[in-house]
């Protein structure tokens, strides 16, 4: 089963991984709540609205949508700035997401908002899957059953 801090762990590696070669590279997540003050530059991720529907057979289906904000520096260049990161994600995001060595998800949507007044931009997209539900069992099985017939005539 895949948690929510597994998904958070892995698109923090995948953007810093992403950019390591820019010259964003020395740009942190914050963990900071963004309604506090935070230190620019930075990252930080929101996981927004989450559905989990039961569905057949023992399978999990979730839907996630996954906020990305990134505050710029430079105050007085924050459109420029913002422009080119949006660039970086929408080439670091579409595509293969890796979560662990044998959970993919697939990026296929991403949507920016751009606030230039404020200096950040909201990379938001949405995670789909379909897990197996881990299932608990304390029901004895047929070959530990012991039946007791009682016939009345």
């Amino acid at each position: 089963m895949i948690t929510l801090k597994d998904i958070n762990i892995a698109l923090t590696k995948k953007v810093t991984d992403g950019l390591k070669d820019t010259e964003y590279k020395d740009v942190v997540f914050t963990s900071t709540d963004i309604t506090e003050k935070i230190q620019r530059p930075c990252f930080y991720i929101d996981l927004g609205v989450t559905n989990s529907t039961k569905q057949k057979f023992g399978m999990k289906e979730r839907e996630l949508q996954i906020y990305l904000y990134y505050f710029c520096k430079d105050t007085k260049a924050k459109k420029k700035d913002l422009l080119i990161m949006q660039d970086y994600l929408d080439n670091i995001l579409l595509g293969d997401f890796w979560v662990t060595e044998t959970f993919l998800y697939g990026i296929e949507n991403i949507e920016h908002e751009l606030r230039h007044a404020d200096g950040y931009l909201i990379t938001q997209f949405t995670l789909f899957s379909n897990e197996e539900i881990e299932i608990v069992d304390n029901y004895k099985t047929m070959e530990n059953l012991e039946l007791e017939i009682n016939i009345k005539n």
